[in-house]
This record gives structure tokens, sequence and C-alpha cells, in this order.
């Protein structure tokens, strides 16, 4: 097995968040459970990130922290999903197409008028 650096595995760790068709349902709750700015463990958003035997050893997710943001563009079929980890002071931001995750007929623009109010407030 190759020896993975914590920093690594923990750039995987949230990469994988946004990038591997498994964790839609978990970037969908992250976007319909979750208000705009409001931080949570990854632990408790993403499935992938619970420690497995071999992934506890290579970083602590424990301090690691996922939210999202209306997109800065205005445009509501994106948001931004930032991370945040506690321990090293890392952050990493990714911009998403969240229109992919919704059922057909729900509004977007509607959810994301939502979202940029509770940022603003």
């Amino acid at each position: 097995m190759d020896v993975v650096e914590p920093s690594v595995a923990l750039e995987n760790a949230c990469l994988d968040l946004v990038t591997e068709h498994r964790n839609e349902p978990d970037v969908r709750a992250l976007l319909t459970e979750h208000q705009a700015g409001e931080w949570v463990s990854l632990y408790r958003i993403h499935n992938a990130a619970k420690p497995k035997a071999t992934d506890a050893a290579r970083f602590d997710a424990s301090g690691v922290f996922v939210t999202w943001l209306p997109d800065p563009t205005g445009d509501p079929s994106f948001v931004l999903i930032l991370f945040f980890d506690d321990c090293s002071k890392w952050s990493a931001a990714a911009q998403y197409n969240r229109s992919r995750l919704l059922r057909p007929g729900e509004d977007i623009a509607r959810d994301a008028a939502a979202a940029q109010g509770a940022v603003a407030r």
C-alpha cells in the first residue's frame, strides 16, 4: 500500500465529495438540508470521509468543515462549496453545478434567492 501524506488524503476526501458520482446524495444533502454559509462537519455530510481502518491514520477529519455559498457570478445554477481544516488552516473551494442534482420542477432561482437572503442576514 502506498503511503499517502495526510494533506493529500484530506484533499482527496474533499475532492471526492464534489467529483464522484457516488457522493451526489451527500452534496444534495449539503445543499438542501443546510443553509448557505452554515458550516457542517465533513464527517457528517460525506460518507466517504467516515473513518476506515486505512484512512483513520491519514488525516483527522474531525476538524474538517464544509459549507456552500451562492455563486459569486449570480448564476443560480451554480454554488461554491468551501472546505476548511481547522488543524492545518487549509481551505479549498469548488464551483459546483447544483442544477444537476435538483429534481424536475424544483425552482433553482427561488432556492438561490433564498440562499442569497440567508447570506445577507
